[in-house]
């Protein structure tokens, strides 16, 4: 409106037609021209010579009216800009009654951390026993002897079996949402089974189940669980997961018992035992799942002796 004005100042439009030209040209041929008042004929400044001569007028100054700036498509942009006053959103009922946050503790001062789901004096004994095999340990003399005494000849030199770490473990972590307060667990047990197996340990990660997709750093490079990702032969692997008893995470499907009985018979013919350290009761296990792997309770009342049930039949 300020270039509008101007320009009349400038140009002294007489009629209602060439006011309405000057605010097209001005305003742009989109804008709506709206009726402007007739202004009176400011006075001439021009005044004839002393003499009485005649003179000619000087002619009148030339104004280019200003470009009006247009847009990527060459369309004029509009410079008319309409105000709408903001309206406050509503506050929710619950933003009056809902009790204020505790106040942050004073410098110094160092937050509880929460006990953890294993005894902590067991805890390494515990996961020694969850990931052990069956290996070669001393000869067998007691069957040895048997042997003798029956009059069978030995094919070969019994031994006794002992539990290992020398076949190396596989530790497959659950990344889902649904166990996220157990992640001060489930990194606590990461590094103590690293110092327990050191470079014998391969760690994974998934979400949901191992057959949609593992491996570390960022999930977008994970790929299936396919044989490529199976250990050698008897080999133990770990999954620390809740089976989908938690929830699904948000924009995937909850985990199914039929997907969890295939991947632990795919790796249980490969010749590895598997097993899940699940941190909900045995009454909310998927009855099906307990037929082809190990399930443990993630709590403190899990022993040494329950994690070592079933050593010997561990392939």
């Amino acid at each position: 409106m300020g270039e509008l004005a101007r320009a009349f100042a400038a140009l002294h439009p007489e009629d209602e037609a060439t006011r309405e030209a000057i605010a097209a040209l001005v305003l742009g041929p989109t804008a709506e021209a709206s009726p402007v008042p007739p202004s009176r004929k400011p006075p001439s400044s021009f005044s004839p010579p002393p003499d009485g001569r005649s003179a000619v007028p000087p002619p009148p100054v030339q104004v280019r009216p200003p470009e009006v700036p247009e847009g990527p498509a060459g369309v004029p942009v509009p410079v008319n800009i309409k105000l709408r006053r903001n309206q406050l959103p509503s506050m929710p009922d619950w933003l009056s009654t809902a009790p204020p946050l505790p106040a942050p503790p004073p410098p110094g001062v160092t937050v509880g951390v929460p006990a953890p789901l294993l005894e902590p004096h067991r805890a390494r004994a515990i996961l020694g026993s969850l990931v052990a095999a069956p290996g070669d340990g001393p000869l067998d003399i007691e069957a040895i002897l048997r042997s003798i005494a029956l009059g069978r000849a030995l094919a070969s030199p019994p031994y006794r079996l002992v539990p290992t770490l020398a076949r190396g473990v596989q530790l497959l972590v659950d990344r889902s949402d649904a166990m996220l307060p157990f992640h001060l667990d489930v990194e606590g047990l990461e590094r103590e089974l690293v110092r327990l197996a050191g470079g014998g340990v391969e760690v994974l990660h998934f979400v949901a189940c191992p057959s949609r997709g593992c491996g570390r750093g960022v999930r977008r490079r994970w790929t299936p669980y396919g044989p490529e990702r199976v250990p050698r032969l008897g080999a133990r692997v770990l999954c620390v997961t809740d089976l989908g008893i938690g929830g699904p995470p948000p924009g995937d499907s909850p985990a199914q018992a039929e997907e969890w009985m295939a991947f632990a018979g795919e790796l249980r013919r490969a010749g590895c035992s598997v097993a899940a350290l699940v941190p909900y009761p045995p009454e909310r296990w998927p009855p099906d799942v307990g037929r082809v792997m190990e399930l443990f309770h993630w709590d403190r009342s899990l022993t040494v002796a329950q994690a070592a049930r079933g050593v010997r039949h561990r392939r």
